[in-house]
C-alpha cells in the first residue's frame, strides 16, 4: 500500500485512497486539484480535451513529462480516463467531475 504522505499510489485503488486519506481531496495534491480542474474547464469551453502541453501552460508546470507523470495519478484514481497513443484523450470520469464540482 501507499503512505500517507498525501499521494495515493498505483496499487491503491480509488476506495482505498478515499478511506485511507479521509476523501477525495487527501489524496491528491494541490497540482492534481488543478489538473482536474482545467481538464475540465478546457472541456466546457471547447468541446475537446486539451493536450499536454495546453495543460502545461494553464498550470504552469514546466514540463509534459510532470503533467503527464500527475495525469498517470489521477487516472490510477479512476478520477479521469486517458486512451494510450491518442492525444487529446482525457477526459474525467463521474468521480473526477463530483471531486471537480465539490472544490
Amino acid at each position: 500500500m501507499g503512505d500517507k504522505s498525501g499521494i495515493a499510489y498505483q496499487h491503491d485503488s480509488w476506495e482505498e485512497a478515499r478511506q485511507k486519506f479521509g476523501g477525495y481531496g487527501g489524496a491528491l495534491s494541490k497540482r492534481q486539484l488543478n489538473l482536474l480542474e482545467c481538464v475540465e474547464s478546457f472541456h466546457a469551453e471547447w468541446g475537446y480535451a486539451a493536450s499536454i502541453r495546453e495543460l502545461m501552460m494553464m498550470t504552469e508546470i514546466t514540463s509534459t513529462s510532470v503533467v503527464d507523470y500527475n495525469l498517470k495519478a489521477l487516472e490510477r484514481l479512476g478520477l479521469i480516463t486517458r486512451q494510450s497513443g491518442i492525444s487529446r484523450s482525457t477526459v474525467l470520469t463521474d468521480d473526477g467531475r463530483r471531486l471537480v464540482k465539490r472544490c
